[in-house]
């Protein structure tokens, strides 16, 4: 679904946005499930003609600041800031590149939502190159549906294995017994791990996913600045 915002203040990109207050009511209508959010501003620019000889050039750009999925645990206006400036970094570094451009005014903003179904923690699957070139993932080889077991088990045990051998889940049977799943089913469905959390209340699970080549988060535990907790970061694929 998709909302329009029109400005009254056409020249202020950063003051629009502020007011523009419904967005957050909006959201919190249909996050309830989980949603994903995306906003664009659409903005007139004008490149002049100093010799007055023709009319000045005008081009029209549309700015996004990506997909983000919200929830019921999603601060909305912390999020919204953080798009905000995304959105406010693309267009002054449209402008920079383009010298002769300046804003001539603010059209408006779109606001898009689209269902989210939450994703399950299920079989392994390989990791995209460009991740995986990172080496910051350790990606479990399982061959069952318990991915998020291991997954947990990996976090917080990596640096007791042989990191030669890291994605074997031979090297993380012996912690199995650790973790308490009674009354969970695999695959893990992403709105139970606050049980999971609540059986293991010594764990803070966030959990991450990608699109494109841009990370996202789907669930900040609201224990992950917990002292004495232990944050564990999962990366859905």
């Amino acid at each position: 679904m998709t909302w329009k915002f029109n400005p009254l203040i056409q020249t202020d990109v950063q003051t629009f946005l502020e007011k523009t207050t419904r967005r957050i009511e909006i959201i919190e209508g249909v996050r309830k499930k989980g949603v994903k959010v995306e906003e664009v501003l659409q903005i007139l620019f004008v490149k002049m003609n100093p010799n007055g000889t023709r009319k000045d050039d005008v081009k029209v750009g549309y700015f996004s600041s990506g997909y983000k999925i919200m929830n019921q645990s999603t601060e909305i206006v912390d999020e919204l800031e953080t798009s905000d400036g995304k959105i406010g970094e693309k267009i002054a570094q449209w402008i920079s590149e383009k010298s002769e451009w300046t804003l001539k005014k603010v059209v408006c903003l779109y606001l898009n939502t689209d269902k989210y179904s939450p994703l399950k923690g299920s079989q392994y699957i390989a990791l995209p190159k460009w991740i995986k070139n990172k080496k910051a993932v350790v990606n479990v080889r399982n061959n069952d549906v318990e991915c998020f077991k291991w997954a947990v088990l990996a976090a917080v045990h990596y640096g007791e294995v042989d990191p030669k051998n890291a994605d074997r889940v031979r090297q993380y049977r012996r912690w199995i017994d650790e973790l308490d799943f009674n009354g969970l089913e695999f695959p893990m469905d992403v709105d139970k791990i606050g049980v999971f959390e609540k059986l293991n209340p010594w764990f803070a699970i966030n959990e991450f996913a990608w699109e494109g080549k841009e990370i996202y988060n789907v669930r900040i535990s609201a224990f992950a600045e917990t002292e004495g907790q232990t944050t564990v970061n999962l990366l859905l694929i």
